[in-house]
């Protein structure tokens, strides 16, 4: 739920500082979960009650996190490369669920259980900290990053353009379904986006693309595109892609074994 305004607080402000308000936001209430039951908020409803506002204002920050990966993934890797960059972020999140518990229950062992808690939050500000000093937004912002670099990343930036009532406000958001529509075009015979002529939309350059699917009637697309003010979903093109399969495959393995962990491994433990 709380992506979507954590996903727009990050195309407004950019996420080097969201992610590094949202990180210290849930590290803070990860500290404070050790007290939940000493605090105020506890004499008024309970101290499962004050446990639960406080993970749940845990989750409110954690849920910025992903948004804004993957804003940052977009702005520092051209398209070709966005795929690893992701796979990259999202596999670190599963290295550190895989590494943290048995840390976590060495920590509770021999100094209590909430010292866990201060130690996840400490090291989170820290984290936090060292993002917001070194990170930046954008390569050409970064102290780092020479002009070569930056326009290595900026030159293959080529996003579709957007539906004409979005133009000038949404460049960024529509670039996101470029690639998911790209092997989709080329694989219903239609032009590619690399061969289509590029025009300047929000401010970057960029490639229109046919998988548009409302459009006003631009002389540079195909006449079978102005019969109609929309065209269909590709289903079958989405439906036979082995990408899609095995995404779904590999989430519905994560599910099961997600759940198996939470909900049962602690018996073992016992």
């Amino acid at each position: 739920l709380f992506q979507i305004p954590g996903g727009w607080l990050g195309d407004r402000w950019g996420p080097r500082r969201v992610l590094t308000f949202a990180v210290i936001w849930w590290s803070i209430f990860t500290a404070l979960t050790a007290v939940a039951p000493t605090l105020p908020l506890a004499s008024l409803i309970g101290i499962m009650g004050s446990l639960m506002v406080v993970r749940f204002l845990i989750g409110i920050g954690e849920a910025a996190a992903l948004p804004n990966f993957n804003r940052a993934v977009a702005n520092w890797h051209p398209p070709n490369e966005r795929g690893l960059g992701i796979g990259i972020t999202i596999g670190g999140i599963g290295v550190g669920s895989a590494l943290t518990p048995p840390i976590t229950a060495w920590i509770m062992v021999n100094y209590g259980w909430q010292m866990a808690f201060y130690v996840a939050g400490g090291l989170g500000i820290g984290i936090a900290l060292l993002w917001y000093w070194y990170a930046t937004d954008h390569p050409r912002q970064h102290a780092h990053v020479n002009n070569a670099e930056a326009e290595l990343i900026e030159g293959q930036e080529f996003l579709p353009s957007p539906p004409a009532p979005l133009e000038g406000r949404s460049g960024k958001a529509w670039g996101m379904v470029h690639d998911v529509f790209t092997e989709f075009e080329t694989r219903e015979g239609r032009p590619p986006a690399s061969q289509a002529k590029g025009n300047g939309t929000g401010g970057k350059k960029v490639i229109p693309t046919f998988s548009t699917p409302i459009r006003t009637g631009r002389k540079s697309e195909p006449a079978s595109i102005h019969k109609s003010k929309t065209t269909t979903v590709p289903w079958k093109a989405i439906l036979t892609t082995p990408t899609v399969w095995w995404l779904t495959l590999s989430y519905t393995c994560l599910g099961y074994v997600a759940y198996v962990y939470m909900s049962w491994f602690y018996l073992y433990l016992v």
